[in-house]
């Protein structure tokens, strides 16, 4: 299940020793996974079939559409990785990182920041100064922010990407009202195109 994927995905980076290929920590926005997507709907469309045999036909027609959205939104993702691979986004919090990380890049956040941040808890100033110094340096290509939330750190490292010239875009942690999943990734997926230039 999505859970047990997402442990996974976290269990792969502990053991490889790497921590900056993704935000720190345990990231729960599983959606934000295209294979997590993936993986459910094949999950769900086995479970249909066991419950409702009689509509297998139209369960396996719907999982085939998903699978061919994952799949389209996979390869805008690898296109963005082949032109970017390697270069750095900054996180205000995890939402977005397995996304981001679809796309090839390496999470530059600066140790602690992130968690703080999505915990409600004050960023320790070694640690904002620390992060601040991280996006002045050049090495951050795209600072992500979460568009529903906020704080005075979030807009201080806001502020001294603008002034540095690094392309800053917001992901939202729950789908916008009257959109649709995909809906919602494409537009992600845009955002990230469009800032990495």
């Amino acid at each position: 299940d999505e859970d047990e994927h997402a442990h996974e995905h976290e269990d792969e980076h502990a053991e490889a020793g790497d921590d900056h290929d993704h935000v720190h920590g345990f990231n729960e926005h599983v959606w934000y996974d295209p294979h997590t997507i993936e993986h459910f709907a094949e999950a769900l469309q086995e479970e249909l079939d066991e419950l409702i045999p009689e509509a297998a036909d139209q369960v396996a027609a719907g999982t085939q559409g998903v699978l061919d959205e994952i799949a389209a939104l996979e390869g805008r993702l690898d296109v963005i990785a082949s032109d970017h691979e390697g270069e750095a986004a900054f996180f205000t919090e995890p939402v977005g990182g397995y996304f981001a990380e679809a796309a090839g890049l390496e999470d530059a956040t600066t140790d602690g920041f992130a968690e703080a941040v999505e915990h409600g808890e004050d960023v320790a100033p070694a640690v904002l100064n620390k992060a601040i110094k991280s996006i002045e340096s050049g090495e951050v290509s795209v600072l992500v922010a979460n568009a529903q939330t906020g704080g005075a750190e979030t807009s201080r490292v806001i502020e001294v990407a603008e002034s540095n010239d690094v392309p800053v875009i917001e992901f939202t942690e729950t789908i916008p009202d009257g959109e649709s999943y995909f809906g919602w990734m494409n537009a992600n997926a845009d955002a990230l195109e469009g800032a990495l230039g």
